[in-house]
């Protein structure tokens, strides 16, 4: 007796157009998925970029600046997940230190220190407050009236830049060397006192009137 035959079941199709799941560019044509990579990509830089600009202000000690910078990749680029890890890291280093008070400077070293950091960070008026605060102690102080014309060239004042450095040179002729190789006071050594005061001869019987430095 021959056996009844079964029909066999046809193999099972995956429906066509639908989209992976675990690829979102599943079913779209290559060039529009070029073109999805390609703009997915430079998002990606920019928040990176935003992210390091952030990291630098950071590490200067501008927490104001870093906090702000910080904080932008968060609104700005909500879909880049693995940076808002690190970015909500260094927030709180952020908040954590913008809520310390900084130490005021006391001795005549630490102003002339905070007037350095302060010139260096692009806050030449900061800096002038902590050198006017040295001066006020001590008129004699070589240093300080050397950093005084560091400030007043950045606030492009350049005839009292002038009479800074003289007071400095004449305090502490050491002063003219530095100030003749200083990148920072390439604009006032184009003034022609200034560039007759750096090319004097020292002086040999000259003594200094101070101090170059001030003790602690």
């Amino acid at each position: 007796m021959a056996k009844q035959r079964r029909d066999r079941p046809a193999p099972a199709t995956r429906p066509q157009g639908r989209k992976s799941a675990s690829n979102p560019s599943a079913g779209r044509p290559p060039a529009v998925v070029d073109e999805v990579d390609v703009r997915r990509r430079e998002t990606f830089l920019a928040a990176v970029a935003l992210y390091e600009q952030g990291m630098q202000a950071l590490q200067a000690r501008d927490f104001g600046r870093a906090a702000a910078l910080l904080s932008s990749v968060l609104d700005r680029y909500p879909e880049e997940l693995d940076l808002h890890e690190r970015v909500r890291l260094y927030l709180k280093i952020c908040e954590r230190q913008a809520t310390a008070a900084p130490p005021v400077p006391q001795s005549a070293q630490e102003r002339l220190y905070a007037a350095t950091l302060a010139l260096n960070r692009g806050r030449p008026d900061d800096a002038l407050r902590q050198l006017e605060s040295v001066l006020a102690a001590d008129p004699h102080n070589d240093h300080a009236h050397y950093m005084l014309a560091l400030v007043r060239v950045h606030r492009n004042e350049l005839d009292q830049a002038a009479r800074a450095l003289h007071q400095a040179i004449a305090l502490n002729p050491d002063n003219r060397l530095q100030a003749r190789q200083d990148p920072d006071l390439e604009s006032l050594r184009q003034l022609p006192d200034v560039r007759a005061l750096l090319d004097a001869p020292p002086t040999p019987d000259h003594r200094r009137v101070a101090r170059s430095r001030p003790s602690h």
